[in-house]
């Protein structure tokens, strides 16, 4: 079966060129940017352009991102939902592989009304900055007696 899709896939379809074509066009054009600034091209600009992109993303992406337990949560979660999809789908393939996936549709906009209705009914209570409100009648009800 493998050798059937990776016949399909490179002979007829041509789509496994396209990540070698991507990575060679992409190496043409970062030897062209740095040969357009006049200096030779080394393979030190190279590695350190390289380390100056990777130390902008550690700095401005991983740098505030810390592991708590809400993440332990979805992550989690993520895994649990990804392994009952697969057992459900090992389940049911070899009787109907239809039966399955409508079984993963049904499942899935159970969940998805379920929670879309949890997440309104909690949107419906919800009040922005209450204590604020609160705040604001004291003090309107103080600039009234203030006033009158």
């Amino acid at each position: 079966m493998l050798r059937q899709a990776w016949n399909r896939l490179a002979h007829k379809q041509w789509l496994i060129f396209y990540p070698i074509a991507l990575s060679v066009i992409s190496t043409m054009a970062f030897l062209a940017v740095y040969s357009a600034a006049g200096g030779p091209i080394r393979w030190s600009m190279f590695f350190a352009s390289n380390f100056e992109r990777w130390q902008f993303v550690r700095d401005e992406f991983f740098s505030g991102f810390s592991f708590t337990p809400a993440l332990g949560v979805a992550v989690f979660a993520l895994l649990a939902g990804m392994t009952l999809t697969a057992a459900i789908v090992v389940l049911l393939w070899p009787y109907s592989p239809v039966a399955a996936l409508l079984t993963l549709t049904g499942l899935y906009g159970v969940m998805a009304v379920y929670l879309y209705r949890r997440l309104t009914g909690i949107l419906h209570d919800w009040q922005n900055l209450p204590a604020t409100l609160d705040q604001l009648k004291k003090d309107r009800a103080c600039l009234e007696k203030d006033l009158a």
